[in-house]
């Protein structure tokens, strides 16, 4: 599947600020609803493709999408800000490449300047889920400033 991703914007047609409704008509009616314990909403859709897609609304009532979170398979391709397609190998070199201010913890980089994040990459073959976040420009400078995300040096990719 071909996946497009717009840098602190959006990724398979949702976009940042969403309303739920307008999410819903992208995405069509989430599988999953719940609150969090910051009181925001969080819905999850399982498409067709068994693609599990995860979105948070800022406070209920603004309602509009802070956080997309997507299942991706080896097997997926990107289009990240119009480039050519990248394969799912190839992701995390490219983005290493593009962004200065990379971070990481546990199984996650965080990628600042693109404002996405990429989770259980170093595993192959779809053993586990590999994800992408995307997120609002400076939803992420807490986690930094606490130092839970630690300064990445990807020179061993």
């Amino acid at each position: 599947m071909k996946i497009d991703i717009v840098s602190y914007s959006s990724i398979m047609g949702v976009t940042l600020g969403m309303s739920p409704h307008d999410v819903e008509q992208v995405l069509g009616k989430s599988t999953f609803s719940s609150i969090n314990p910051s009181n925001y909403l969080v819905n999850e859709y399982l498409l067709l493709s068994n693609r599990l897609i995860v979105v948070c609304f800022d406070k209920i009532e603004f309602g509009s999408v802070i956080d997309v979170h997507v299942n991706v398979f080896d097997s997926d391709t990107f289009v990240v800000n119009d480039s050519d397609p990248i394969s799912c190998k190839l992701l995390v070199n490219t983005f290493s490449q593009l962004d200065k201010k990379k971070y990481v913890w546990d199984d996650e980089i965080l990628f600042l300047e693109l404002g996405i994040v990429l989770g259980q990459f170093d595993y192959e073959d779809d053993q586990y889920p590999k994800y992408i976040d995307i997120f609002n420009i400076g939803s992420q400078d807490d986690v930094i400033d606490k130092g839970i995300f630690k300064p990445f040096d990807c020179s061993s990719i």
